[in-house]
């Protein structure tokens, strides 16, 4: 009797390319908060204050929906059951 196996979870491609897309926009997000607050004089200017409310806007918009895609992924994954096994011809 072969040992039974633990269920896989099996996470696609389109959804890994998705987390990374949002990850990428976070981080940039964030950069650009960073390069403002370091180079930006004390009076910020009205397109400073303007690249700053979206900035940071966008990250907590992004970071929100890495944790919405990741718990949404972890409550149903695409795939979860055991693995098929190759068998040789």
């Amino acid at each position: 009797m072969p040992p039974t196996q633990k269920p896989v979870a099996v996470i696609g491609v389109h959804f890994t390319i998705l987390v990374w897309i949002v990850t990428v926009f976070c981080f940039l997000s964030l950069l650009v908060i960073f390069v403002l607050a370091l180079s930006a004089s004390d009076p910020l200017s009205k397109a400073q204050e303007a690249a700053l409310e979206i900035s940071k806007y966008a990250f907590t918009t992004t970071l929100g929906a890495i944790v919405g895609l990741l718990g949404g992924r972890a409550s149903k994954p695409d795939y979860l059951g055991d693995l098929p096994t190759r068998t040789r011809k």
